[in-house]
């Protein structure tokens, strides 16, 4: 089974989400829709599953 991750995508992040607790994505709403063109040409595309990420996204 195909799968797109890691909904949302990243910006503007330093840590590395899978091993740091505090890596937060600070990021504008604008940065972070401009990161769901992989994600949506996946989905037309039907992927069948979509990985969320990890880290945390204030926005």
């Amino acid at each position: 089974m195909a799968t797109a991750k890691h909904f949302p995508g990243y910006c503007n992040i330093e840590l590395d989400p899978a091993t740091n607790i505090d890596a937060i994505m600070d990021a504008s709403i604008t940065e972070v829709e401009e990161n769901y063109l992989p994600l949506r040409t996946a989905s037309e595309c039907n992927v069948e599953m979509l990985m969320v990420g990890p880290a945390i996204v204030e926005q």
